[in-house]
């Protein structure tokens, strides 16, 4: 995050402080860098159906290939995937769920949450996951809405 809030002097006006063009710019590519993007295949049993954080899921499943895309870097690896949850808006994600990603790009990573999910702080724009027949997919798209204002507090501020 760095290098989206550290200061170019071909950035910094007269008056010491970032021009508005280089505001707009870091504006633009906060927005991208707190998109959040999973796609993956594989095997398992259940289904997810989530609309800007209201939606119900039930699954068990380890993806084959895990692409995700998430605080502005790239991962790819292995995903499983055991939860059982109602969510009504963040941070109201009530159930229980266990996320274990291994990725070939970074550390591994494991997510544990029983009653309600405190460790999510991005909103799920859409999610949907089908695993029918032992064979599936999941996409999920979301936003880490904290962060970009944080970020903006910064830009703006």
């Amino acid at each position: 995050m760095e290098w989206l809030l550290g200061q170019d002097d071909d950035e910094v006006g007269s008056d010491g402080n970032l021009t508005l063009d280089a505001k707009l710019k870091r504006t633009y590519l906060a927005f991208f860098y707190n998109l959040e993007f999973e796609l993956g295949l594989g095997v398992g049993v259940g289904h997810v159906q989530e609309v800007i954080d209201a939606g119900l899921g039930y699954t068990i499943h380890f993806d084959i290939i895990s692409l995700q895309y998430r605080d502005g870097a790239w991962d790819v690896g292995q995903r499983l995937v055991a939860s059982l949850y109602a969510s009504a808006a963040q941070p109201f994600e009530f159930g229980t769920g266990l996320d274990g990603t291994f990725n070939n790009l970074g550390a591994p990573h494991s997510d544990t949450w029983i009653g309600v999910n405190h460790t999510q702080q991005s909103v799920t724009i859409i999610s949907y996951a089908d695993y029918s027949y032992f064979v599936g997919a999941n996409v999920r798209v979301g936003f880490d809405s904290f962060t970009f204002l944080v970020m903006m507090t910064e830009i703006w501020g």
